[in-house]
């Protein structure tokens, strides 16, 4: 258990992995598929031996424009859940999902680094550092986009990980 010690440095990986690594080199893989992405992180955090928890709420309603733009609808079903490692708060994410949307068959996930929101930083509490910002899309095989996903974790918590098959 990490006791007083600083919160996990944290592994974000491709395909939709979220790797949480652990002092003395231990880590905790996870390869989900993309609807399960706070799921994943969740049971990445149980495996190295931290205490997880997740609140998640679900409802229905208005989404925001851009994303009301992407989704082609102005109401999706939205679950806003938060994740906990050892009780230090570790995600933010809010994901807005055609209610008929089945399976996704495609994922991309954009990535960038900016200041949190207003929201984001009253749950992560970090006073204005930075945090990675992950914009999910899931579409059907059509193409058709049926969910985005916004996700915000504290910069100093995570570290981004890739890895590529080569043809």
């Amino acid at each position: 258990m990490l006791g007083n010690r600083a919160p996990l440095p944290h592994r974000a990986g491709s395909r939709g992995e979220r790797v949480l690594a652990r002092d003395g080199g231990r880590r905790a893989d996870s390869n989900p598929p993309p609807p399960a992405r706070q799921l994943a992180a969740f049971q990445a955090i149980e495996r190295a031996e931290t205490t997880a928890r997740l609140e998640a709420e679900t409802s229905e309603g208005r989404v925001p424009h851009d994303v009301a733009d992407l989704l082609d609808s102005e109401t999706a079903v939205i679950r806003r859940a938060k994740l906990f490692a050892n009780e230090i708060p570790v995600m933010l994410d809010v994901s807005y999902r055609l209610p008929d949307a089945g399976a996704p068959a495609y994922v991309t996930e954009a990535v960038s680094v900016r200041r949190p929101r207003d929201d984001e930083e009253l749950f992560l509490g970090h006073d204005g550092q930075l945090v990675l910002a992950i914009r999910g899309i899931a579409r059907a095989d059509s193409r058709r986009i049926m969910e985005v996903s916004d996700i915000a974790m504290p910069l100093s918590q995570w570290q981004l990980a890739y890895e590529w098959t080569m043809p």
